[in-house]
């Protein structure tokens, strides 16, 4: 049998906060780059209404269509600009560019869109009409006129429009640049002032001939009459005489965006102190207002277009979208890794039985709790409840990391009493605290999730649980053959290992944990250790020497193995199922198979491991390389079942197998029938930049393609794009030309493609959902049971109910079953009482 071929795809993560957001302009839609495709929110559910894929490298910039409201244009890396409708998720058309896209940039006043390229660092800020845009092929590459060189692109906005859209303001290092783009021979003014040093952001006004400027020491610049010398001078050497430059400071840190309210009144700005800052402008700023503690420091803000709301991204990889009155309407939370990007030994991902999501440690002093299926943040555990601390100048603040979690087996939950520590779900976390100055402060915590509340909570906290680097944590899991309570393994670098058990409390439904027993050998480093799949052994790892011992006696050490001298041992892994009984020794530039029993080494293979990763549902085991490069096995054999090399250009920092365990996972799995290690589990892996990835088969690579478009979701002709409703709509006209008294009822009555449509619709966002009545008695008919439906024929589809007054209602107990029988609810949705949902809902 054929084995489909493997592809390393991005699922899903990536930074939402790398480029500014983008509110469309009725206010309702929210933009943000997120990798290569743009993310679509609702500014008033704040729920991610659609996913525009269609670029193939990083998003750069996103601008309002000049022309078209419900139109917006994005840039790439990938020398492409495309035309969007948001709204229907369809990418309309495609541009062709000969160098990278930096930017892009429109205003509703000018007939062309700016964009920003680069060539051999030379940064350039390019004009391109409107028309050449609509009118270019897709194997075609547009022309640009050059407007100005040598740009920074260290702001956080290349381009600002003064008012009314034909001149342009843009940086060179400190000097403040203004060109008319109707004249790009003309001459450019440079303003330089080497108070206050580099700029940071740029934000013009809406109506006035002003701008102000963010500068890396934190003061923000007013500068008006900035375009007076154009009307007086034609030549390169202009006057300034009608130049006014005031200046605010109150940030500490360099500025990081700044943006104007829509008519002008007000002026935002934001910096790395985790506040919200607005100026009144017609003091120049003088008087200005605070909103404090956002959490993490901001990178940029954006302002909806009637200034009822407001947006700022954070370097947490979060969103805020805040009231004109300042309170927090939505926080929208990305995929967020560890923020230190150099930091790379503490990044973990591991999978929770009870949410059924990976868990990973995302912004400081949180567990970041996420479904990498559907790529959706479940939400965000506070470990240690603290403010985030902002690094002062010059000087790096260390912040609480949590660096182990580990989670009790769903197994453990099952068949035991209420007051009995094995029927509660544990997790423990590891938060570190490093302290240069003093010493390193730890704590081990212990949760318990309430199934009332639907929520974690503290039981436990150990302080200095260990006197060095905790390296591993684990619970013991359950045996079917005798009862097991919870217990954890928690190894070090002092050379200690200890249990910790569960214990009662002064009631029969309190419990505390507490440590039960220890061991060390040597005074050697413990690196790691592991308990076997029955639970009945532990292994642990002191420096070159692998130790078996059982977990109720955990002094009595048995050496197994033991390697040469400064070998440390990485890596401890027990097999699975039926291979159970082996253990994966890893050392730096080895891997060994040990076979417990016979106490010898099975196999040894030369090669460099950086995480060892087990299926918990079968026998495989992945290993990830320093070199990125991935290798499935099963540890009876040391022959590769799959080996992919160069996973991806950016180095893998975790990984995780993840179980299917709905119908959603399942659908993944569907083309996968034919590669063994694929059936249970897939591979989740999560690089340096925050990007999560795993493998597809190239069939689950051309269905979403294929279902990315909104006509291929719903089955309608691309002359016709329609939403949930109009396919309910279409089918039911089809079923109506194409009826045949022949059909079973149950085919008739409900089709895969209704209920499809159905399911849809009620996915849909409130405010964008169609009315209740028009599908509420489709959607009831499918809750019939198909016997009850299979006892009618298809003679009563043919039958025509009589219109309802308007108002009317029916209760389900008392009407008949021929009523819920006859399809022609569906029918009626095509006469004139349903005209305005048809109008409304129909592209």
């Amino acid at each position: 049998m054929k084995i489909p071929r493997l592809n390393v795809i991005r699922s899903g993560g990536d930074s939402l906060t790398q480029h500014p957001p983008l509110f469309s302009l009725d206010s309702r839609f929210l933009f943000c780059a997120c990798a290569s495709e743009i993310k679509v929110f609702s500014a008033e559910t704040g729920e991610n209404t659609q996913r525009l894929i269609g670029h193939d490298d990083e998003v750069t910039g996103i601008c309002h269509h000049p022309k078209i409201s419900l139109q917006i244009l994005s840039s790439s890396l990938d020398r492409t600009i495309r035309i969007w409708d948001y709204e229907d998720g369809v990418l309309l058309r495609t541009c062709r560019a000969e160098l990278p896209l930096f930017g892009i940039y429109s205003h509703e006043n000018i007939q062309d869109v700016l964009v920003v390229t680069k060539k051999n660092d030379n940064s350039v800020i390019s004009k391109v009409s409107l028309e050449a845009i609509n009118a270019n092929k897709s194997e075609e590459s547009l022309e640009m006129v050059i407007l100005a060189t040598n740009v920074s692109l260290k702001v956080s906005r290349t381009v600002a429009f003064l008012s009314p859209g034909n001149i342009i303001v843009f940086c060179r290092k400190k000097k403040l640049c203004v060109l008319d783009i109707n004249n790009p021979n003309g001459a450019i003014l440079e303003h330089g002032d080497q108070k206050g040093g580099e700029i940071t952001c740029i934000a013009c006004h809406p109506t006035d001939n002003a701008c102000v400027t963010g500068q890396s020491s934190g003061i923000i610049k007013f500068w008006h009459n900035l375009h007076q010398w154009n009307k007086k001078s034609t030549n390169k050497k202009h006057t300034k005489s009608g130049l006014v430059v005031s200046s605010q400071h109150w940030h500490s840190k360099e500025v990081q965006d700044v943006y104007f309210t829509p008519g002008g009144a007000s002026l935002l700005s934001v910096g790395k102190e985790s506040v919200l800052v607005q100026w009144i402008y017609q003091g120049y700023g003088s008087k200005k207002d605070f909103f404090p503690r956002l959490g993490t420091p901001a990178r940029h803000i954006a302002v909806s277009r009637n200034g009822a709301l407001f947006a700022t991204t954070h370097i947490d990889n979060s969103l805020l979208l805040i009231t004109n009155y300042f309170s927090i309407k939505h926080s929208l939370e990305g995929f967020t890794a560890v923020m230190e990007s150099k930091n790379t030994t503490h990044r973990f991902l591991e999978y929770d039985w009870k949410t059924n999501s990976c868990v990973t440690n995302g912004k400081p002093g949180h567990l970041l709790f996420y479904h990498p299926y559907s790529d959706t943040q479940l939400y965000n555990l506070d470990i240690v409840h603290q403010n985030y601390i902002a690094s002062e100048m010059g000087s790096h603040i260390p912040q609480t990391t949590i660096t182990n979690v580990a989670f009790t087996c769903q197994k453990i939950i099952k068949g035991f009493e209420k007051n009995d520590p094995s029927a509660l779900t544990w997790m423990a976390t590891i938060e570190d605290i490093p302290d240069v100055t003093y010493s390193r402060e730890q704590k081990l915590k212990f949760w318990v999730f309430d199934e009332i509340e639907q929520w974690w909570k503290l039981n436990t906290v150990v302080n200095d649980p260990h006197k060095s680097t905790v390296t591993k944590i684990t619970f013991r899991p359950h045996s079917d053959a005798g009862e097991i309570h919870p217990a954890l393994l928690t190894t070090s670098i002092d050379g200690m290992a200890k249990i910790w058990t569960v214990k009662h409390g002064s009631s029969d439904e309190q419990f505390f944990w507490c440590c039960v027993t220890a061991a060390s050998y040597r005074n050697q480093p413990l690196y790691d250790g592991a308990f076997s799949q029955d639970g009945s052994l532990c292994a642990t790892a002191f420096g070159s020497k692998v130790c078996l011992s059982d977990p109720d006696l955990l002094q009595e050490l048995t050496i197994l193995l033991s390697f040469g001298k400064g070998e440390n041992i990485k890596h401890l892994n027990f097999g699975s199922h039926s291979s159970q009984h082996i253990l994966m020794v890893v050392l730096h530039d080895a891997m060994h198979a040990c076979d417990l029993l016979s106490g010898g080494i099975l196999w040894s293979v030369n090669i460099q491991v950086k995480h060892l990763i087990n299926d918990h549902l079968s026998s495989f085991i992945a290993a990830l390389t320093d070199s990125n490069d991935l290798f499935v096995f099963q540890p009876t054999s040391p022959l590769p079942i799959y080996r992919h090399k160069n996973l991806c250009k950016n180095q893998i920092v975790s990984a995780s197998y993840v179980p299917s365990g709905n119908e959603t996972r399942k659908s993944w799995l569907q083309s996968s029938e034919n590669i063994s290690w694929m059936q249970n589990s897939r591979i989740f892996l999560v690089d340096d930049k925050m990007s999560v990835f795993t493998f597809c088969t190239d069939k689950e690579v051309e269905d979403k393609k294929r279902l990315s478009s909104v006509s291929n979701i719903f089955n309608i002709d691309n002359e016709s794009l329609k939403t949930p409703l109009a396919s309910v709509l279409k089918v039911s006209k089809t079923k109506k030309e194409s009826f045949s008294e022949d059909m079973d009822i149950e085919s008739n009555l409900i089709s895969d493609l209704h209920l499809t449509a159905l399911k849809n619709i009620l996915d849909l966002p409130s405010h964008v959902a169609p009315s209740t009545s028009s599908y509420a008695k489709t959607f009831l008919l499918s809750f019939l049971p198909k016997k009850v439906l299979s006892e009618k024929k298809a003679s009563a589809m043919g039958k025509e109910i009589e219109s309802e007054k308007h108002g009317a209602s029916f209760e389900l107990h008392e009407a008949p079953l021929k009523d819920f029988n006859d399809l022609s609810i569906l029918d009626r949705l095509n006469e004139h009482t349903f005209m305005w949902s048809e109008n409304l809902f129909n592209k």
